[in-house]
C-alpha cells in the first residue's frame, strides 16, 4: 500500500453499522459516486444486524459502508459497498472489507462473493485478493409461449410457506455455497414473488421455480432440480408452466440469470426461445 494510502487509512474509524445508521446508509448508496448495491430481496439496510455490516467514518462524518449477507452460511455475499466522492474509494472500501473479511471469519464463514455491476469495484476486489470463480449472463425471451407443456405426470402447483425448509435442503443439494437460499430467504421470495410452484412425482417434491415482475416483464429467479431428478423433465414443465402462469398475470415477456457455464440449462433455455442479451458480468470471491 502506497504511504499516502495507509495515511489515509489511519484518518478513518470503522465501527459496525447499526440500524439508526440506516437512513445515512441510503443516503450515500443512492447519491455517492463510488456504490455497489446487491441487495436481493431486502433493502441493503434490512441487512444489518443479519451478517456483518460497517461504516467508515472521518471528521467529516460517514466515510463508506460494506453490508454482508451470510444467507445462509458458509457462504457470504457483499450486498452493498460504498465510498464518498471526496477521495479515492479504495481508501475507504480497503479497510472496510478488510475489517469485514476477519468479521466474518471469526463467524465461521469461508467465502466472500461479489458481483460488482460498475468498475470501480473490481481493481479492488483484486487488490484483496478475490478471484473471479465464474460468470453469469441475461437471458430474454421476447414473448412466453412454450415449445412444450412437458411430462404429464409431473404435476406442478402453487408451493406453501409450510415447504420453504425442504426446498432451501434441495437448493444444498443443487447448487454451489454462494448460490443456496435459506429457509427465510426463500420464505420472503415466496411472500413477493409473482410465481411460486413445486413440481412432483410419485408425491415428492422434485423442484421448483420462482419469478418476480416488473411492470410488463417477468423476471425467472430460480429453477432449481433436485439433482436426482436431473434429465426427467422437471425443468422443462416447471419453466412451461411457469411462463403460461406469468402470462395469465397479463406478463408479456421474460428474462433469467445463468451462469455461463451451465450448458445444461442453457440447452433448456434456447430451446424455449430465450437468448443471450448483454455481457456477461464476473463473479469474485476469495477465502475469508
Amino acid at each position: 500500500m502506497l504511504p499516502w494510502m495507509a495515511q489515509a487509512q489511519r484518518s478513518l474509524t470503522v465501527r459496525p453499522a447499526r440500524v439508526a445508521d440506516g437512513p445515512a446508509i441510503d443516503r450515500l448508496l443512492r447519491s455517492g459516486l463510488y456504490t455497489h448495491s446487491h441487495p436481493y430481496w431486502r433493502s441493503p439496510t434490512d441487512w444489518i444486524g443479519r451478517a456483518p455490516a460497517f461504516v467508515a467514518e472521518n471528521r467529516y462524518g460517514l466515510a463508506g459502508c460494506l453490508i454482508t449477507s451470510a444467507d445462509p452460511p458458509p457462504a457470504a455475499w457483499v450486498r452493498a459497498a460504498a465510498a464518498i466522492t471526496g477521495g479515492p474509494p479504495a481508501v475507504v472500501v480497503n479497510k472496510l472489507l478488510t475489517t469485514g473479511v476477519d468479521a466474518l471469519a471469526a463467524l465461521g464463514i469461508s467465502t466472500l462473493t461479489a458481483m460488482p455491476t460498475a468498475a470501480w469495484l473490481a481493481p479492488i476486489l483484486d487488490h484483496l485478493g478475490f478471484t473471479i470463480v465464474e460468470q453469469v449472463e441475461t437471458w430474454i425471451k421476447d414473448d412466453l409461449t412454450a415449445p412444450s407443456s412437458g411430462a404429464d405426470d409431473i404435476e406442478v402447483r402453487p408451493a406453501k410457506l409450510a415447504e420453504m425448509a425442504h426446498l432451501a435442503v434441495i437448493e444444498q443439494a443443487a447448487f454451489a455455497p454462494r448460490w443456496q437460499h435459506s429457509a427465510e430467504t426463500l420464505a420472503l421470495a415466496w411472500s413477493q414473488a409473482a410465481t411460486f410452484t413445486i413440481a412432483e412425482q410419485n408425491g415428492r417434491i422434485t423442484g421448483f421455480q420462482f419469478s418476480q415482475s416488473h411492470g410488463d416483464r417477468a423476471h425467472l429467479v430460480r429453477l432449481t432440480i433436485d439433482p436426482t431428478a436431473q434429465r426427467t423433465g422437471v425443468g422443462t414443465r416447471l419453466l412451461a408452466d411457469g411462463l403460461s402462469r406469468c402470462a395469465a398475470l397479463g406478463l408479456t415477456h421474460i428474462s433469467l440469470n445463468t451462469q455461463s457455464d451451465n450448458l445444461v440449462s442453457h440447452r433448456l433455455y434456447a430451446a424455449f426461445g430465450f437468448y443471450r442479451f448483454g455481457h456477461p458480468l464476473p463473479v469474485w470471491e476469495r477465502q475469508v
